[in-house]
């Protein structure tokens, strides 16, 4: 197999039959993702940028990319407190961290809402539902207390579509419109942007191994309880069987969204009347999961 250039093939990709060696699939890696930013306006040299890093693939690459091309970043690890798997990740962020001289910033849920995910499903609350609350108030927590003006994450391709196909088959319109690049620029909520948004998982390994960083494949033990694990199974049938089909889901959801953004965007956020964050009711998400675990309710930070 030879990349168009002349030199040995590494990967390749199936939606569009390239096959390419390892510095023209990286250089095409990393024009997508400047697309990307560029395209939707994401980021500017200027910006303070908080990325949140499991450990994983994408978060590493996002993190190394960043990095590499000379934004001001810092690492920031949420430790949710599942036995036996954040120890392992933990350990290749330190260790890229450390190599590339990037601030680290380590938070426990335990330490900032008084349980782990663990002691949640203990107490017959679905994990993914309590991690990802807690994941997303504690990252905008953080990055608003100590004044980042982004906070940037590695979701892929492959995340993206799965989120907005649940979404739509959950009949979660608003939340669909939250999916668009570029929504969460309202008051209380710092904005979150994904640069590898259009990067499929698969290249996200092929960009991490080809860069030596240290990723951790452990996978976390709830990954397949939930909606998610069986809408991930059916799009990558239907990818195996029609290459291309996640890129053109993205594209025909990314012009939904912007429909939906004239009917859910710019309608005001209320103030959580418990900790004072942003929130669409009265209570937010975070403080209605505290409050069943048994927990106290105080603002974070």
């Amino acid at each position: 197999m030879e990349c168009e250039c002349g030199r040995k093939a590494v990967i390749e990709t199936r939606y569009n039959r390239k096959k390419l060696c390892d510095r023209c699939f990286v250089e095409m890696y990393e024009k997508r993702v400047w697309r990307t930013i560029r395209y939707n306006s994401l980021l500017e040299k200027s910006d303070r940028i908080l990325v949140g890093v499991s450990g994983g693939k994408d978060s590493l690459a996002v993190l190394h990319f960043l990095a590499q091309n000379h934004f001001d970043v810092t690492a920031i690890t949420l430790d949710e407190g599942i036995a036996g798997y954040r120890e392992k990740t933990l350990d290749a962020v330190e260790d890229y961290c450390q190599q590339n001289s990037i601030p680290l910033i380590v938070v426990p849920f335990k330490e900032a809402y008084g349980s782990t995910v663990d002691e949640a499903v203990r107490k017959g609350e679905h994990p993914c539902s309590v991690c990802g609350v807690f994941r997303r108030d504690l990252l905008n927590s953080k990055a608003s207390e100590l004044g980042f003006t982004k906070v940037a994450t590695g979701h892929n391709l492959d995340d993206e579509v799965q989120a907005m196909l649940m979404n739509l088959l959950r009949s979660e319109l608003p939340r669909l419109a939250r999916c668009a690049p570029g929504f969460e620029e309202v008051d209380g909520f710092v904005p979150r942007v994904k640069p590898l948004r259009e990067c499929p998982e698969r290249e996200n390994i092929a960009y991490a191994f080809l860069n030596k960083l240290p990723y951790s494949d452990a996978e976390c033990p709830y990954s397949k309880s939930g909606f998610r694990a069986a809408v991930r199974d059916a799009l990558n049938g239907i990818e195996e069987k029609h290459p291309g089909s996640k890129q053109a889901l993205l594209k025909n959801f990314d012009e939904l969204t912007t429909i939906l953004r004239k009917e859910y965007a710019g309608k005001p956020f209320r103030t959580c009347a418990r900790c004072g964050g942003p929130c669409a009711g009265d209570t937010c998400k975070a403080c209605e999961f505290r409050e069943k675990l048994g927990e106290p309710i105080s603002l974070l930070g």
